[in-house]
C-alpha cells in the first residue's frame, strides 16, 4: 500500500479521534500499527514474490558509448554481441549483412575502441555502436 491507498485507514481512524469518541486513540494506534506491519511485510516481500512469479524486468543495460549525433545525421543504437548472435549471424561484420543505411561506427572490446572493417572478427561481449543514417528505412 502506498500513496492515498496507504493513508486511507489513518484518515478513517482520525474521524473518531477528532470527534473525541471514547477509546478512539486506541483504535487509531491499532490501525496505525496494522498498517505499518502491512507496509513492512509487503514492502520486504514484493521483490522476492516478483522474482518467483517471473515478473521482474531485465536489467537496463548500461550505455557503452557516450556519443550524441545531430538528428539530421541519423540515429545511434548499441548492440551487445552474444553467443546467440554469433551463432545466428556469423562472426565477422560482413557475415551480418547489415541493411542499407546502417553502419557500425565503433566496437568496444573491454576498454578498447576499435574502428572495424568487414573482416573484423567479433567476439562474445563486444559492444557495437551502430548509426542508422537518414536514408535508412528499417
Amino acid at each position: 500500500m502506498g500513496g492515498l491507498e496507504g493513508s486511507c485507514p489513518h484518515y478513517f481512524a482520525m474521524y473518531p479521534v477528532v470527534e473525541k469518541v471514547p477509546g478512539s486513540e486506541q483504535i487509531f494506534d491499532i490501525v496505525f500499527f496494522i498498517t505499518l506491519l502491512s507496509l513492512i511485510f509487503q514492502g520486504s516481500s514484493i521483490g522476492y514474490v516478483a522474482k518467483k512469479l517471473n515478473l521482474t524486468l531485465p536489467p537496463i543495460e548500461e550505455k557503452q558509448f557516450d556519443l550524441d549525433l545531430p538528428d539530421e545525421v541519423g540515429e545511434l543504437s548499441e548492440m551487445t554481441i552474444t553467443a546467440e548472435v554469433l551463432a545466428d549471424k556469423g562472426s565477422t561484420l560482413k557475415d551480418f549483412k547489415m541493411p542499407k543505411g546502417l553502419l557500425v561506427l565503433f566496437i568496444k572490446r573491454n576498454d578498447r575502441f576499435i574502428v572495424p572493417n568487414g573482416s573484423f572478427e567479433l567476439r562474445e561481449g563486444d559492444h557495437m555502436l551502430i548509426v542508422a543514417g537518414s536514408d535508412y528505412e528499417g
